[in-house]
Order: C-alpha cells, then structure tokens, then sequence
C-alpha cells in the first residue's frame, strides 16, 4: 500500500516539473515575443516619424505649389521657356551672321562701285585719247590726200618761168617755186599706220573698261539684291523674336536694346530653371522615398500585427499551462 503511494506521488511530482518546465518555457517564449512585439512597434512609430518627416519636407520643397502634379505642370512649362530661349538664342545668332553678311555685302558693293568709278574714269580718258588720235588721224589724212593732189601737178611746177603765165592758174607771179619741197604721199603712210594702231589700242583698252563696268554695275546690282533679301529675313527674325521674348516676360524695347539686356535675361532664367530643375529632383527624391517608407509602414504593421498575435496566442497558452499548474497538488499527506 506504502508503495503505490509512493508511486503516485512520484507521478505526481513528474508532472509538476513538466508543467512547471513548460510554465518556464512559455513564459520566456511569451516575454520574448512581448519584446518582439515593442521592437516592431518602436520600428513602426519610427517609420510614422520619419513619413512625416517626409511629408513635411516635400511640403516645403513644393512651396506655392498645392501638389506634385502642379509641380510637374509648372515644369513643363519651364521647358517650354527653355525650348523658346534655345529658338531665340538660336535666332539671334543667324541674326547676327545676318549682319555680319550684310556688313560684308555692303563691302563688296562698295567694292564694286569702287571699281565701276575707277572703270569709268579710265573709260572717258581712253575716249578722249581716241577723239585726239582720230583727230590727228584725220588731219594725217587730209595731209596725204593733199599731197596726192599736188603730186599730179609736179611736172606743171617744174616748168614755170618767172615772169611767165602758169598754164593752169594765169598768174605770172610764182612765190613758192623758190622754197618748194616736194612731200611724197607715201611718207604719210608709215605715220597713219601708226596712229590707226594706236587708235584701236585705245579702243580695246576702252572697250575694256567698259566690259568692268558692266560687270561692276551687275555685281553692285546681285550684291545690293542679296543684301535686300537678308535685311527682310533680318527684319522678319526680328518680329519673331519680339514676341518671343515677350512671351519670356522681356519689355518691348528696341531690337538693339534687347540685343543689349538679352544675355542677363537669358542668364536670370537659366539660374531659375536650374533653381527649379534642382527643386524637382528634390521634390521626385522626396517622393520616391515616401512611397517607400509606405512601403516599409504597411510590412511593419503586418509584422507588428502578426507578433502582437503570436504574442497573444502565446498567452493563451501561457493562461493554460498556469491553469494546469495550479491545479496540481502542492503537498501530499503523510
């Protein structure tokens, strides 16, 4: 009887510590899991804090802007400012290549001018060069063609006697037999030869003179017309560019004044779209990370939430184990 009593209370006693070991065990499990459970909550209110963190700084990089698709609106505008800068800066430098090839062409005419005044003066004093050869030409001419004449009366003036009759004239009188020098009609060949080729020299060369002119007068002409046509593209990327910078917020000025303001204009705005380029990333950063942190809040809520059950499954089977324990036998009877 002694024994089996003894028995009993062994078994007893093996299942005191049994559930005193699982009492152990549970208990450590649940504390564990209660630390778990603060360290995912601490994670999760961290997370909280750093989204609105987040929040409240992408509030600040978004300014006047009410939201991120304002922002992205008022960018593409800024892009379209810079498209209208680049056609404007692309403008103004054709407009000045404009100028520099009227400022060429207007060398070049004057040029030309240069050379059809010079063509013109050479011209008129190769004209009165030929109005005195062909003056002396003809008074040459004249000369042998009076000397011809006297030629076919030589043999009548060998024959006249002073005091006597000229068989052709009557007079009795003859002056210049005395004096006379027979001029043959062929000496005045050599000299007209050379004045006819004199002549025509000074035909060619005002001939010449004449073909520059020609060409000068229709060089100016070509010159002046291209310099015409690139006044007007001239004038024409002038209006165009007049609206185009006023649509930038530049005053209507003068086109040299504008030409003058234009770099500091162009400057302002490159800092400011820089300014705003800069904002944007800051702004798309700032997003980027936020919906990442939302990320990281939505998988520390469910963490958070499945350790806060596990931990009160825990308890459960903690309140379990204390039930079984207490209803164990403290003490025996002797």
């Amino acid at each position: 009887m002694l024994q089996q009593e003894q028995v009993k209370i062994d078994g007893v006693a093996a299942q005191l510590a049994e559930q005193q070991r699982q009492l152990t065990t549970a208990q450590t499990a649940s504390q564990r899991q209660q630390q778990a459970v603060e360290q995912k909550k601490r994670y999760l209110s961290e997370q909280e804090q750093q989204q609105q963190q987040l929040q409240q700084q992408l509030a600040e990089q978004l300014g006047d802007q009410p939201n991120l698709a304002a922002l992205y609106e008022s960018w593409q505008q800024q892009q379209q400012y810079q498209q209208q800068w680049q056609t404007v800066l692309a403008s103004v430098e054709t407009w000045q290549q404009l100028a520099l090839d009227i400022s060429t062409l207007e060398q070049q005419q004057q040029l030309a001018q240069q050379q059809y005044t010079a063509a013109t003066e050479k011209r008129d004093e190769e004209a009165d060069c030929y109005q005195k050869l062909k003056q002396q030409l003809q008074t040459l001419q004249q000369q042998a063609e009076q000397a011809r004449f006297i030629e076919q009366f030589a043999d009548h003036r060998t024959k006249l006697q002073a005091g006597e009759p000229c068989p052709l004239c009557g007079s009795r009188e003859h002056p210049e037999v005395a004096t006379y020098h027979r001029i043959e009609s062929d000496a005045f060949t050599v000299e007209i030869k050379a004045l006819e080729q004199k002549l025509a020299a000074c035909e060619e060369r005002g001939k010449t003179q004449r073909d520059v002119m020609t060409r000068a007068e229709r060089d100016s002409q070509h010159l002046q017309q291209r310099g015409e046509e690139k006044q007007k593209q001239q004038e024409k990327l002038e209006q165009e560019c007049q609206g185009l910078i006023q649509a930038l917020g530049m005053p209507l000025l003068a086109w040299q004044d504008t030409m003058t303001l234009l770099p500091q204009y162009q400057l302002n705005f490159q800092q400011q779209y820089q300014q705003f380029k800069q904002r944007l990333d800051a702004v798309q950063g700032l997003h980027k990370a936020l919906i990442d942190n939302e990320k990281a809040i939505q998988q520390a809520t469910q963490q958070y939430h499945a350790a806060t059950q596990q931990w009160q499954q825990q308890q459960t089977v903690l309140h379990e184990v204390l039930t079984q324990h207490h209803q164990l036998p403290t003490s025996f009877p002797t």
